[in-house]
């Protein structure tokens, strides 16, 4: 497992890295959360970040760059105030398997920024779950 975190600065690789066996299955992560980081690392292409086309060629980025079968993504906009015209709170999320990508927009509204942040990161886990059972069956 590869992930790339922009929105929540590497709370989901923390999170990760504690899982049973961590050193086995989980390969690295990427914080990038500059434009410019996002497309010279992660080669994402022009258009806004926070979107789900972003999510996906960032999880397709991580999976890429480190070899791995799966990628995570999370970009969007924690708050307190609006950017690129998404209100806080708008985030979406990605997972890149073997077969496809599998992506979600969450609307946290009305909550603190490390509040979207950790919320984040839960629903991460969930879509994660949910896109390797697709794949392994589980």
């Amino acid at each position: 497992m590869a992930v790339a975190e922009s929105l929540t600065g590497g709370l989901l690789s923390a999170r990760i890295s504690q899982g049973p066996g961590a050193s086995d299955w989980f390969k690295g992560r990427f914080v990038a959360y500059q434009l410019v980081t996002k497309q010279r690392l992660l080669g994402i292409s022009d258009g806004p970040v926070v979107s789900e086309r972003c999510a996906c060629e960032m999880a397709k980025g991580a999976r890429d760059l480190l070899d791995s079968e799966v990628g995570i993504a999370l970009t969007g906009v924690g708050g307190p105030g609006p950017a690129e015209g998404q209100e806080p709170g708008t985030v979406w999320i990605a997972v890149q398997t073997p077969d496809r990508p599998l992506s979600r927009l969450l609307r946290l509204r009305n909550r603190a920024p490390h509040d979207v942040c950790v919320l984040t990161c839960e629903y991460a886990v969930d879509l994660a779950y949910e896109a390797l059972g697709s794949v392994f069956g589980f």
